[in-house]
């Protein structure tokens, strides 16, 4: 083998000269890890960066809110609303140094001041904090902030035109009612029926994106506080194309015992959904609306499990003897759950006592003959 070696010229072994860079398995894990590596490093000196730059912010922040504190709690005591209203900006700066006022952090900090404490005071003093929130520009700067493209800017400048009542901020928050942020859009909402003079609430019927529980709600609460102060125009809500807008009329009419909206209800009943019908239903079991029975009648013939419960509930407080005929048929015609048998026999009971007793004397139903039982004892009779 020497001999047969020896015959053959040498040549270096150059493909294994770099044997880290030939074995790219080895190659890639060593990458992955040198990666890792400098990725968890400019993590952590990025965090490092955040928690100086916060901790500043924090010091500045408090340095400023006991800067403004001595003259936010001076100022209002000292002087009265006419006193404010006409001192100069050069007497304004001897409170609030101009220098400072220019900076945003400050301004911030003295707005949130101003509004926490507006939010506390009543009569004179309101009207004090209002007025210097305008003399020192602060108006201005709420309405910059709304103009800003990110969310919860937006949100935190309507808060504050809320607050302190800014009207000449109202044309443009009404774009803003159907703007696809969520929190924008109902906080946009509330402002308007806040702040605006006009009981009017086209802008309501207009909305396009459907109305949560949750806004329901909070719109309902600011309603009835300005529904206290002026007639509120609910009637404009009917021609919605919005269907959560159209219940969410149905219930102002039922919560605010607008009776006057009786006729406008009644054409809802033509092309009424299912829970239309079942706000519907409430509201005229609520108002004891007897001329509403046929339409009740109706209701009973729905597929609709929900509106069919609901019709019987009204059907309890506003039905006759032609209800009862009803009721009898259904009883007998329809394969019914144990609830709806229950709900049926009630409102059976509840109209006419004597037809309900011989319903349950005719019917060979253990189920409906026990729930006659319940429903008579007078022990019972409520659970």
């Amino acid at each position: 083998m020497i001999a047969l070696a020896s015959q053959e010229p040498y040549t270096p072994f150059q493909k294994f000269r770099l044997f880290f860079v030939s074995d790219y398995k080895l190659f890639l894990v060593s990458g992955i890890i040198i990666l890792f590596f400098t990725v968890s490093s400019g993590l952590t000196l990025f965090m490092l960066i955040l928690k100086i730059k916060k901790g500043k912010r924090d010091k500045l922040i408090e340095k400023y809110d006991q800067d403004i504190l001595l003259p936010l709690s001076s100022l209002p005591f000292e002087k009265e609303v006419e006193e404010i209203q006409a001192m100069s900006i050069d007497e304004l700066h001897e409170y609030f140094p101009k220098d400072l006022l220019e900076i945003e952090l400050y301004q911030e900090v003295l707005i949130d001041r101003i509004i926490s404490l507006n939010k506390k005071m009543k009569g004179d003093f309101k009207l004090k904090f209002k007025t210097l929130y305008l003399l020192l520009g602060l108006d201005k700067v709420s309405i910059r902030l709304l103009k800003e493209k990110s969310w919860d800017r937006k949100t935190l400048a309507l808060v504050q035109i809320n607050e302190m009542d800014l009207v000449e901020a109202l044309p443009m928050i009404r774009p803003l009612v159907n703007h696809d942020n969520f929190y924008v859009r109902s906080q946009a909402v509330a402002t308007l029926l806040n702040i605006s003079e006009s009981k009017d609430l086209a802008f309501l019927r207009d909305l396009t994106y459907p109305l949560s529980n949750w806004q329901q709600m909070n719109y309902l609460r600011i309603i009835k506080f300005i529904s206290s102060q002026g007639v509120v125009n609910i009637d404009v809500l009917f021609e919605s194309k919005n269907e959560t807008v159209r219940l969410f009329a149905i219930k102002l009419v039922r919560q605010l015992g607008r009776l006057d909206l009786m006729d406008s209800l009644s054409s809802l009943t033509k092309n009424a959904t299912d829970q239309e019908k079942v706000e519907l239903l409430k509201t005229y079991a609520a108002f004891g609306a007897h001329m509403e029975l046929s339409f009740i009648h109706e209701c009973l013939n729905s597929f609709s499990s929900e509106v069919f419960q609901e019709a019987i509930s009204a059907a309890a407080i506003l039905g006759d003897d032609s209800t009862i005929l009803r009721l009898s048929r259904i009883l007998n015609s329809r394969q019914l759950s144990f609830g709806q048998l229950k709900l049926i026999l009630f409102a059976m009971r509840e109209i006419d006592f004597e037809s309900f007793d011989q319903a349950i004397q005719n019917t060979d139903s253990i189920d409906i003959q026990n729930i006659g039982k319940h429903l008579k004892d007078p022990l019972l009779k409520n659970v």
